[in-house]
Parts: C-alpha cells; structure tokens; sequence
C-alpha cells in the first residue's frame, strides 16, 4: 500500500539561507572580523620592526668595521647620525653611539660597541653590536 501525500505538503528542496542564518552569520562576522584585522595590523607592524632591525644590524656593522679599520675605536667614545649620502637614504632616523671599556678588567683588550638606535611607533629601539680589540698589537 503507497501513501499519498496532498499536493501541498511535498516536500521542496531548500533553495537559499533562512533570515535568522543569514543573520547569526553578519553577526558572527561582525564579532570576529575585528580580531582579524587587529591580527593582520599586529604582523605588518612586526614585520617593519623586523626590517627596521636588519637595516639597524647592518648598519651597525658597518660603522662597527669603519671604527676598528679607522682607528677611530682609540679616540674613546662617539656619537652620531649616519650620513643618507654616504650610507644610502633609508637610514635617516637612525643615529649611533660607539662606546669602549676594557674588556673583563682587562686593559690590553677594549671591547668596541656600536649602538645603533631608531624611533618606531613613538618608542625608541636599538641594536648593539660588540667585539673586543687588542689595544697593544695596534
């Protein structure tokens, strides 16, 4: 025996989203798309911080390298900001400091230090780098 049904109450198949999922959907976006974003802003600002400090070791190097080749190291302590037309134009905004101090209580070694700093986001970072020099075989 075969049921039948009234024309009525065939069963149709689902063409589209009801309101109420439609709506708990834009809700659902609406909560998490902030988080996202903030996400994504929080990676590019890390990423900048890591390229800043690429740029800021290399630069460090470098005047690190100038200073023990110069003999600049010997005249003590310095400071200053590194020339765009020497050193390239992404390095304004980045200033340095060359420090040396006996190394362990040493005084026939000098530990030479550069340190290379920069603002980002309205807070000062800074790079160092060191290596110690025997005073007595320049």
């Amino acid at each position: 025996m075969t049921l039948v049904r009234p024309h009525n109450q065939t069963h149709r198949a689902r063409l589209g989203f009801t309101l109420v999922e439609a709506l708990i959907t834009l809700l659902l976006v609406a909560v998490v798309l902030p988080f996202v974003m903030k996400g994504v802003s929080a990676s590019a600002q890390l990423g900048v911080l890591a390229d800043r400090r690429a740029e800021a070791a290399a630069l460090a190097d470098t005047r690190l390298a100038e200073a023990i080749l110069t003999g600049e190291w010997e005249e003590g302590d310095s400071a200053g900001e590194f020339d765009p037309r020497v050193y390239g134009s992404e390095t304004e905004g980045y200033t340095w400091y060359l420090l040396v101090d006996d190394w362990q209580s040493q005084t026939a070694y000098r530990e030479v230090t550069v340190i290379v700093t920069w603002l980002q986001a309205g807070q000062e970072q800074n790079v160092a780098l060191s290596t110690v020099v025997y005073a007595e075989a320049l």
